[in-house]
């Protein structure tokens, strides 16, 4: 059933091909993405939906541009979207397959395979061929129906469907998860013994400055709301969630008279009314305005949903050594983008319905209904393309961060060209070697020629005893010495690469340093000396014929690199421009701490060790748009980064 995807990949493939020539344009490659998904059938769901996965993975490695950037977004938003129906899609295949499955059993219980006639066993397994071809065509059939009827049910409460809300423990969050320890986020006051003081200027008082902004960068830490309206906005979903809950399992009392059920119906109905008033009142209370929503969903095109770009803070964070500090991060991370396309999966489903309401809900609920969720999602998407910026510029300073700590504390240094040149040539030499594993592995052993009814005639060494055959002293040695080589140049470019702390970037191109620090320079010229006189022992062992012009090709490229790395390279770099940069970017550094402690200097900090577990707090007017999402972006925004 899945043999026609082949033919989906070239269809595909032209599609990008068009999309990036421009010759269609985002919303075109979008419907047809999306057509491509929703008319699939139930066999096919899962291979085309990994299609979509291989394309946004082949996107990645393609030259840079705006076009390529469109469709690596588009791809995996798209993949994103329907990866959340896989487990329904599963789930409904088995379901539709278990009636076949139970038949087929029953059927292979009654059948009599005990008859010691031919004619009746030949009869017998003609009908038993014909019921597996008859149920083959059932499940045949059941596979080729169309998916579309699936793709309004996104089933929850399965383990891979569930999220951090969905969790028992998470109705009662610890209070830890809305406390900041102002410590962690601070640098640590023992890096003023590596601060040296310039001869002048901002420079000179770098150590005074430094714990200078310590202190102001703690005090503004501690000053900051976002703990508390962050909890607020948390125990609000908690009450909407539990509400949710409760009214749904609102049932009428069958057992009831006929007035009396009547009475009850319309007591759970006048409930479920006074829970969405009161549900309008806490959004336009936190910010939202369902006006602003249907405004903004009337302005949007169809294409917005799936253009925002691809973010997940727990495969950029495996990238660096990230510590205490964005432990907390991920912690709050946990589940974001899972909620998020539920929340754009459910606003679709909630369209849907909304165009043939019930008569209890009424005109206005029906607005407001619309126009909340339009401004909500919206807001949210505001928020992940500010994410996405902010936590990419993160990833980088980390980089960067990293490299400059390993510059401090460096003490010997390779040119960033002669690093190139050197993990090159252990390549090289890595592939030689082994091509000369399987020169020697192509020896006969000397058991093969005695044991031989044929004499074969076999060339006599010289004075000197060479490889002649397969685990002779002579072979052994040899390849040992191979195996030592490759253990060396593994061990070599580890290291290096190591030195070289590379870190992928799809969207910009990381600043690769000049030089780059190594740990022990001694022990690297150390190893690469025994590189070379184990070739030249190499090229001896096979007794320098014409198998050993790789060797001497080697043994030159290491003698050249061992004579570079002896040389004495200065560092070609201007310390007077360098000071001018490092007092610019200090001063550029303490002028945005500046502006954020001003910012909430007026704003009583709350201390840890004062919060009460027990204690609630209460949503405040503008906690999401204002306090929250325009807050944070403004603060992004005087970062400056």
């Amino acid at each position: 059933m899945n043999e026609p995807i082949s033919k989906w990949w070239l269809y595909i493939y032209n599609i990008c091909d068009q999309f990036i020539t421009k010759s269609i344009s985002e919303t075109d490659l979008i419907q047809t993405l999306q057509t491509f998904m929703t008319k699939s059938n139930l066999a096919e769901f899962q291979s085309r939906l990994d299609l979509l996965y291989v394309f946004h993975c082949h996107a990645t490695q393609l030259p840079k541009s705006d076009e390529i950037q469109s469709l690596i977004s588009i791809f995996w938003n798209l993949y994103c979207y329907f990866e959340q129906y896989s487990q329904t899609i599963s789930n409904k295949i088995k379901d539709l397959r278990s009636p076949i499955e139970k038949k087929l059993k029953d059927y292979v219980k009654i059948v009599r395979w005990k008859d010691i006639n031919y004619w009746a066993i030949k009869e017998t397994i003609d009908k038993s061929h014909r019921t597996l071809h008859k149920y083959m065509r059932e499940f045949r059939d059941i596979l080729q129906q169309p998916v579309m009827p699936h793709l309004h049910n996104l089933e929850i409460g399965t383990r891979e469907t569930e999220g951090i809300w969905d969790r028992p423990q998470r109705q009662n969050p610890s209070i830890h998860h809305y406390t900041l320890e102002a410590d962690i986020y601070v640098a640590r006051q023992s890096l003023t013994k590596k601060i040296q003081a310039g001869e002048g200027g901002i420079l000179s008082k770098a150590e005074s400055y430094f714990l200078k902004s310590r202190k102001l960068c703690k005090e503004t830490i501690l000053a900051t709301e976002y703990p508390a309206l962050v909890q607020s906005l948390d125990g609000f979903v908690t009450e909407v969630i539990e509400t949710n809950k409760h009214l749904q399992n609102l049932e009428v009392d069958k057992t009831l008279p006929k007035e009396k059920q009547v009475s009850q119906a319309k007591s759970i109905l006048q409930q479920k009314h006074r829970a969405l008033a009161d549900l309008f009142k806490k959004l336009n209370k936190i910010g939202l305005s369902y006006k602003t929503g249907i405004l903004e969903s009337k302005l949007k095109k169809p294409a917005d949903d799936f253009v925002h770009r691809p973010i997940d803070l727990i495969k950029n964070f495996s990238h660096i050594n990230h510590g205490r500090q964005e432990e907390k991060m991920l912690t709050i991370w946990n589940c974001c983008e899972m909620y998020y396309m539920r929340s754009q999966i459910r606003i679709d489903v909630l369209e849907t319905a909304l165009q043939n309401p019930s008569k209890d809900l009424g005109p206005q609920n029906i607005e407001r209904c619309k126009g909340f969720s339009a401004h909500l999602l919206s807001l949210a998407q505001h928020q992940k393309q500010q994410l996405t910026q902010s936590s990419r510029l993160y990833y980088y300073l980390r980089y960067y961060l990293l490299q400059m700590n390993e510059f401090c504390e460096g003490t010997d240094f390779l040119h960033i060209d002669l690093t190139n040149s050197i993990m090159a040539f252990l390549k090289n030499a890595t592939v030689v070697m082994n091509q000369y594993k399987i020169i020697l592995n192509t020896c006969p052993s000397e058991d093969d020629f005695a044991s031989g009814t044929i004499e074969v005639p076999v060339l006599k060494f010289g004075a000197k005893e060479g490889i002649c055959y397969k685990y002779s002293n002579c072979w052994s040695e040899t390849i040992a010495l191979i195996n030592g080589i490759l253990t060396i140049c593994r061990k070599i470019s580890v290291l290096l690469q190591k030195c070289k702390k590379s870190a992928p970037a799809v969207e910009y191109d990381l600043v690769v340093p000049q030089f780059i620090p190594v740990p022990d320079f001694t022990d690297l010229l150390k190893n690469l000396s025994s590189v070379k006189d184990s070739i030249g022992q190499l090229s001896e062992a096979f007794d320098n014929n014409s198998t050993t012009r790789s060797l001497t090709w080697l043994q030159k490229e290491v003698t050249k690199l061992i004579e570079q790395c002896q040389e004495s390279k200065s560092i070609e770099i201007s310390f007077e421009k360098c000071k001018k940069h490092s007092a610019k970017l200090t001063e550029e550094i303490l002028v945005v701490i500046q502006n954020l402690f001003k910012k909430y200097s007026g704003v009583k900090k709350v201390e840890k060790a004062n919060e009460d577990e027990d204690e609630t707090v209460e949503l405040r007017d503008g906690n999401l748009k204002t306090l929250l999402v325009e807050n944070l972006t403004s603060d992004v925004s005087t970062l400056d980064m």
